[in-house]
This record gives C-alpha cells, sequence and structure tokens, in this order.
C-alpha cells in the first residue's frame, strides 16, 4: 500500500476534527478524542510551472477538442472549475472581459467575483467558437451523448493533458496553466495586486514563492546587459574610486 502524503494526512486529520466538532454540538458524543491536537501545516511541494515558450509547444500539440480550454487556461489563469462553469452569458466580447460569477449549482472558490481582460487572440478565439451550448467548453460528442452540449470533463482534459506533457517531457497538470499565468505576469513587472485582481485568492506564499521568482529573473536579466557592474561596492575601495575617476571623465567629456 502506498504511503499517503503529508498533505493528504493534514487535509483527512482536519476533516475527522470538523466532524467531531461537529457530533459535539450535535451532542452525538461527549468528549472529541482529538480536543487540544494542533495540526501542523505540511511542508509546501514545489510545483512546476512553465516557459511561454513551452506552453506554445503544449497547445501547439494539443488535440482541438482541448486547444481553445488550454488557451482560456493560459491566458487568463483561470482554475480549470472557474472555466468549466463558465456560460456564454459570462463573455463579453464587446468590452473583451469575461466575468466569473456563482451559478445555481457552482460557486467560485473563496466566493470571489471578478472580471477578466481578454486579449485580442483570446477574443478572436472564442468569437470563432460554436455555441452549441449555455456552456463555454464543452465535452466532445460520443455514442452515448451524440449532442456536444455537456460541461467538459475535467478528467478527461487532465487525461489528454498528462499524455502530451509525456511526449513532450514536462512535468505539470491542469493547475499549473494558472502558476504559468501568474509567473508570467508577475516576471514581465506586473503589480502584485493587479495579478490578484486577475486571478482571484491566491495564496500569500504562493505569491511570494513568484515574487522570488521574478526577483531572479529580474537579479539574472540586469547582470546579463551590465556584467561586474551590479555589486555595490564600498566608497573607499579600488574599484570604487576607479568607478569615481571613470564618472568624472565622463561628466567632463558631457
Amino acid at each position: 500500500m502506498a504511503k499517503a502524503k503529508p498533505k493528504t494526512i493534514h487535509n483527512d486529520v482536519v476533516v475527522i476534527k470538523q466532524l467531531l466538532n461537529f457530533a459535539i454540538r450535535r451532542r452525538l458524543i461527549r468528549e472529541n478524542p482529538l480536543a487540544g491536537l494542533k495540526v501542523s501545516q505540511p511542508p509546501r511541494t514545489p510545483q512546476p510551472f512553465w516557459t511561454r515558450d513551452q506552453v506554445e509547444r503544449i497547445l501547439a500539440a494539443t488535440s482541438p477538442r482541448y486547444r481553445s480550454l488550454f488557451q482560456f487556461l493560459a491566458d487568463t489563469g483561470t482554475r480549470i472549475g472557474e472555466a468549466r462553469w463558465m456560460t456564454w452569458a459570462d463573455i463579453d466580447l464587446e468590452n473583451r472581459v469575461t466575468y466569473i460569477r456563482p451559478k445555481d449549482f457552482w460557486t467560485p472558490k473563496s466566493g470571489d467575483e471578478r472580471v477578466i481582460h481578454l486579449s485580442n487572440d483570446l477574443c478572436e478565439l472564442l468569437a470563432g467558437m460554436p455555441r452549441v451550448a449555455q456552456w463555454v467548453f464543452t465535452a466532445p460528442a460520443t455514442k452515448r451523448f451524440p449532442s456536444a452540449t455537456r460541461q467538459i470533463s475535467d478528467r478527461r482534459a487532465l487525461a489528454h493533458l498528462k499524455v502530451i506533457l509525456r511526449k513532450i517531457g514536462l512535468p505539470g497538470h491542469l493547475h499549473t496553466f494558472r502558476r504559468s499565468f501568474i509567473s508570467h505576469a508577475l516576471t514581465n513587472g506586473v503589480p502584485e495586486p493587479i495579478v490578484r485582481d486577475w486571478v482571484g485568492h491566491v495564496d500569500h506564499e504562493i505569491i511570494k514563492h513568484y515574487t522570488h521568482i521574478a526577483d531572479q529573473q529580474s537579479r539574472s536579466a540586469i547582470d546579463t546587459i551590465l556584467p561586474g557592474k551590479t555589486s555595490l561596492q564600498h566608497s573607499d575601495s579600488p574599484n570604487s574610486q576607479e568607478l569615481k575617476r571613470a564618472q568624472n571623465v565622463h561628466r567632463k567629456a558631457d
């Protein structure tokens, strides 16, 4: 039997504690055997993210049945559940936005409602898609369901993505589109509050992780264009004095 991962154990213990607390409130049990038990957060497992070139490789290898869905995930940072429950009433191509909002049997994670701006390419993609049902992304027709009006299956979409990733040799899953979008936004200088507006609730520790990635890329970029000139030097060091003399010569030349 495979050993459960720390996160799985943590989540299961939390659910058990909630169940016991419910039983106490309903007077189904007298004592809570887990009272006082502190559940520590498991260590975060490093998650993959893709460069934009890698995203384009994935999209190029994707079947037409799922390419529009994967393109939407990659270009908006939405969760797969948000894309699955998106209707054409949520799409406003005139104003180039889409709305993430609750439905009768579904509520966005953390209850957040938000507006997502759409790129020109994404607007063109959506405008060319057939509207065969209320859902934007529908499952392919089958013998059992010959009319392609059902919501897309995230399980089948993930299975297809896994096949593509194995061929390309990349790690990841559907949520990696979201992580990659956040990473691309931050590394391209989009302020964190704007990124949060785009993608909705994001754990602070996750944002810190992406910000660290952005800092690393920024450091690499400046080291590339200004090699040897990026470290602060003491004002009395020989190198600092040489730099000052060079600056004075440059000022005189101006």
